[in-house]
Parts: C-alpha cells; sequence; structure tokens
C-alpha cells in the first residue's frame, strides 16, 4: 500500500512540474504584454503631458501587474532620491533585484535595457525612435513567447506526467 501510495506522489509531482514549467511560458507572455502596455503609458506621459521620467514611471507602476510593477516603483524611487546615477543604472539594478519575481528571458532584459539606456540621455525626438524601436521589438518577442507557449505548453505537460509515469514503470 505505502508502495503504491510512493508510486502516486511521484507520478503526481513530475506531473505538477511540468504544469509549472507550461504555466511559466504563459507568464511571459501576460508579462510581456504588460510590459508593452506599461511603455505604451511611459511614452503618453512622456510626451504628451510633458511628465517628468520619476513620476511618469511611477505613475506606471502604480497602474502596473506582475513584477513589473515592483520593478517600476523601484526604479522610480531610485531616480527620485538620487540613489544612482542614470536611468540605465537603475534599471540594471532593479532587474537584477527582480529576476526571480519576472518571467522574462536574457533578450526581454536586452530590450528593456537599451530603453533605459537611451530614455535618460537624449533628448524628445530621440525618445521617440527609441520607444518605436523598444515596442517594435517587444513586439517581436511578444509573437515569439506565444508562438513558443502555444507549442511547448502541451509539450511540457505531458513530458511531465510521460516522466513520472516512467519513474514509476521503472521502480516496479
Amino acid at each position: 500500500m505505502v508502495k503504491y501510495l510512493g508510486f502516486l506522489m511521484i507520478i503526481i509531482s513530475c506531473s505538477l512540474a511540468g504544469f509549472v514549467y507550461a504555466e511559466s511560458l504563459r507568464k511571459r507572455v501576460l508579462e510581456l504584454k504588460e510590459l508593452e502596455r506599461a511603455l505604451n503609458h511611459l511614452q503618453n506621459e512622456i510626451f504628451y503631458t510633458h511628465t517628468p521620467l520619476p513620476e511618469a514611471i511611477l505613475s506606471i507602476s502604480k497602474k502596473g501587474k506582475y513584477g513589473f510593477k515592483d520593478l517600476f516603483k523601484d526604479v522610480a524611487t531610485d531616480l527620485k532620491e538620487n540613489k544612482v546615477k542614470d536611468v540605465y543604472e537603475s534599471f540594471q539594478n532593479n532587474l537584477e533585484k527582480h529576476k526571480k519575481s519576472l518571467n522574462i528571458n536574457e533578450e526581454d532584459r536586452n530590450i528593456i535595457l537599451d530603453l533605459a539606456k537611451g530614455i535618460g540621455e537624449s533628448d524628445i525626438e530621440s525618445h521617440m525612435s527609441i520607444f518605436s524601436i523598444t515596442l517594435k521589438n517587444l513586439q517581436d518577442q511578444i509573437e515569439i513567447a506565444l508562438e513558443k507557449s502555444k507549442k511547448d505548453m502541451k509539450v511540457y505537460r505531458y513530458l511531465g506526467i510521460s516522466i513520472g509515469l516512467m519513474t514509476v514503470i521503472f521502480l516496479i
């Protein structure tokens, strides 16, 4: 009886691992869409209402979801309190700090850092092109993440179940 309970626990734990990994793929798509929405809002705050950058970033943090809410809040705090020398450094430090709570990969991180490099050091006209390039790159990443999640979610779910069943079969 205990033996069968152990087998059941193995199957459940492996299946759960597959489902958790598949869910992280879905969360990445949601977070990238949220980031796109936040950057559109930031762009509007800067260009149309001429809000200073720390206040604009704080504004999008209040309306944000997921891990980016905390990221933007910390960046705004760093900029308001002059804890860092530029926007890039603040984003770099806070992306590292919030690494575990965000479901982004290195390419997504680089898109954010490229925006941060340009946003703090250029004029409004240059900001327009920086934002358009960033949003285009982000849309490309969203499409890639969406395709990957559609393709791989079922695979990881079934893989988790299969590994659990194979392990039990080998133990029998």
